[in-house]
């Protein structure tokens, strides 16, 4: 099932990782394609996380941030 071998793959890239950045992506990091600057989250052993708009990478995507409170919060890209 796909969604178990997707829910593994996450868990072993995710697990215990630290974020140490919260940025923007630059101009040079910006795929040619994209006219918006997503959020990205460094992690504490080089890897990155990056919100898209679909699974293709067509765009820069929102991240959805919930509290324990049970705020929400949308952080869109920038541009």
């Amino acid at each position: 099932m796909k969604s178990n071998k997707t829910l593994a793959r996450a868990q072993a890239l995710l697990l215990g990782r630290r974020i140490v950045d919260v940025r923007f992506l630059d101009k040079e990091e910006l795929d040619d394609n994209w006219p918006r600057s997503p959020i990205i989250l460094e992690l504490d052993n080089g890897s990155f996380i990056v919100p898209t708009s679909d699974p293709e990478g067509n765009d820069a995507g929102c991240l959805e941030v919930g509290t324990r409170e049970n705020d929400h919060y949308v952080l869109p890209p920038s541009g």
